[in-house]
């Protein structure tokens, strides 16, 4: 009797080391699968943007151009009376994508054009809006270094990225930033100046006009806050509303001198009055 157990025993455990030797064999099998399809992917993603390289290098170096062209600019002394902006889209959360685009002309120069961090001040533009092709085009990776494995996604990117046109390149003349102490006392809700210089991203870029931008907080804002982030909670408002009324202004401007010209309306962004 314990002979037949031992024989059954060892019967079992062999089937048990069978099964799990099958079971090793077939989770190897399913990661080098895996695997396959993961490289399958990437080199997909890899060949889509091989395909667009040389138009999008280009366009890159067209950016780069309207940085350069921009810093040597004399300061405006008027703004332009008509823009020739006829029907045309600078609305970044358009879908069709835009044929237009708003950059500090800053993060048009090659430096700049290496920095896709995320601007949470006063700005005319919160991220590069190149930062995600300039990286597949240069390097092959996303803006944080891996490896895409989306083709279409990456077609998709680069396709709006050649359909831009016209830039909008903003260049600082003076920038304050919201002071919460200050309220009641020597208001200083922050200040934003900036002369917006438009191009055509051609060969080479088209100067179109410009506007001397002046966005400002008046003394009559009303917030709400808690007492134990006071500070905090006016100066993240103040810098909201500050946004907002640059943009509102943009707007405004911009749609006295172009017709049928669109954007993302600045109520979209939000004022933070109550």
């Amino acid at each position: 009797m314990n002979k037949l157990h031992h024989v059954h025993s060892a019967f079992a455990t062999s089937l048990l080391l069978l099964g799990a030797a099958l079971l090793a064999g077939c989770k190897d099998k399913e990661a080098e699968a895996e695997q396959a399809a993961a490289a399958a992917r990437a080199a997909a993603a890899a060949a889509m943007i091989e395909r667009y390289k040389a138009q999008g290098l280009a366009q890159l170096e067209r950016i780069q151009r309207v940085g350069d062209l921009v810093r040597e600019r004399e300061p405006l002394s008027a703004d332009s009376r008509t823009l020739p902006f006829e029907n045309v889209s600078f609305d970044e959360t358009a879908d069709p994508p835009p044929e237009g685009a708003f950059a500090e002309a800053a993060r048009m120069t090659e430096e700049g054009m290496q920095d896709d961090s995320y601007n949470q001040g006063v700005t005319i533009d919160a991220y590069p809006f190149w930062g995600l092709c300039r990286a597949y085009l240069t390097t092959g990776k996303n803006h944080v270094g891996e490896t895409p494995y989306d083709a279409a996604a990456v077609e998709k990117a680069l396709q709006a990225f050649l359909k831009l046109k016209y830039v909008g390149a903003a260049r600082t003349v003076e920038l304050r930033n919201p002071e919460a102490e200050a309220i009641g006392i020597d208001f200083n809700g922050g200040r934003y100046r900036f002369d917006l210089f438009f191009y055509e991203l051609a060969d080479p870029p088209k100067y179109l006009g410009g506007l001397r931008v002046d966005a400002r907080n008046e003394s009559e804002l009303k917030f709400k806050y808690k007492e134990s982030s006071r500070k905090e909670d006016m100066e993240r408002r103040l810098v909201y509303n500050l946004q907002y009324r640059t943009h509102a202004e943009l707007y405004r401007m911009i749609n006295e001198r172009a017709k049928g010209f669109t954007m993302r309306e600045p109520k979209d962004l939000g004022s933070v009055e109550e």
